[in-house]
């Protein structure tokens, strides 16, 4: 869809815009789950560096750990809603590594 707009635009960065704004929806649902708790404090709880977690949250897929992301949506408690969002995202989700290449499902439950 965005390629259509911008067609001047190199493919690669529209599919980076792409999975940016795909993504945008799993940080904001991160960010509400966390609420007023920050991330260093959420850091600490779950032994997980910062880095990671801001990783997860914005979506830089090259510092993105599935261990740690199950780890952290275990703890907002929003596993069931990323689990919809990777079956509403496939492409994003296999790359991200939260659905498996050879089973197909979401690996986050």
């Amino acid at each position: 869809m965005l390629f259509s707009s911008f067609p001047a635009l190199p493919r690669h960065i529209i599919d980076q815009a792409d999975d940016a704004i795909r993504w945008h929806a799993v940080g904001a649902r991160c960010a509400r789950a966390r609420g007023a708790r920050g991330v260093r404090d959420i850091a600490i709880a779950l032994d997980i560096p910062q880095y990671r977690i801001r990783a997860i949250e914005e979506g830089r897929l090259t510092e993105f750990r599935l261990d740690f992301a199950k780890r952290y949506f275990r703890f907002l408690g929003i596993e069931e809603w990323v689990t919809r969002w990777c079956r509403a995202n496939p492409e994003l989700s296999k790359r991200a590594g939260l659905i498996s290449e050879s089973f197909g499902r979401c690996l986050i439950n």
